[in-house]
């Protein structure tokens, strides 16, 4: 398959979610001609790429799907073989890593994904400590989240699924589970501060650390009212 090919795939993949997407915006994103777009997107129709529907646009078909999901993979695991073992900038492995995407057969990306240790869709995780906040946070509010942000931070943090396989699960792009995900992210650590969890937590330490060293019971029992305050 051609890259010009591809790169129409993965475009539909990342911008369409579970929607069309019309020859328009194809065309500006690519920047390519409109009549361009329109031979290309018959040439993936004919294949079984893309279902294109007259006034609706094009969507990808099962085939579309798995194929674009594959070629983020490969990107991914470029950018981090590049970033993590050759020391290229964030800057500079983009850019190899949407070239090498095109020519790289599956069997030498799973013989790398298996020499990095698999980091594919984590490779944008946060350190491991944040992480952790972030599922503590998840904990105490999801209930106040979105039935769909709810969903999909519970299959990125509890069950640890990657974005592609929360993508398929949903059948949305994967550049639509991210948004959701960091959307999800944002309400959590807003509602830390505007609910002071993390004041919070730091007064109840500082008090249980006072109560231990205390001695009489009416200097701890005015150090325990002071904790249910805080609870309050």
């Amino acid at each position: 398959m051609s890259q010009s090919r591809e790169d129409y795939v993965k475009f539909i993949y990342e911008h369409a979610g579970d929607e069309s997407i019309s020859n328009k915006t194809i065309a500006e994103g690519l920047e390519v001609s409109p009549a361009s777009v329109s031979e290309m997107i018959n040439k993936l129709a004919k294949e079984g790429l893309v279902i294109n529907e007259r006034y609706r646009g094009s969507a990808l078909t099962p085939k579309g799907h798995l194929m674009a999901q594959e070629m983020v993979r490969k990107h991914e695991i470029w950018e981090y073989f590049l970033q993590n073992r050759l020391g290229y900038t964030k800057e500079e492995v983009h850019e190899f890593a949407e070239v090498l995407e095109h020519v790289t057969p599956k069997d030498l990306a799973d013989r790398l994904a298996i020499y990095i240790e698999n980091p594919e869709e984590k490779v944008n995780r946060m350190s491991l400590e944040k992480t952790i906040y972030i599922g503590q946070l998840f904990s105490f509010y999801k209930a106040l989240l979105t039935e769909k942000q709810q969903d999909m931070l519970s299959f990125y943090y509890e069950e640890d699924l990657s974005l592609s396989e929360i993508a398929e699960h949903f059948d949305i792009s994967r550049q639509g589970v991210h948004d959701n995900i960091k959307r999800g992210e944002k309400s959590l650590l807003e509602y830390e501060k505007t609910l002071r969890l993390n004041e919070k937590r730091e007064e109840r330490m500082q008090l249980l650390n006072t109560l231990s060293e205390l001695l009489t019971y009416k200097e701890a029992h005015s150090v325990i009212e002071k904790l249910i305050q805080i609870e309050d």
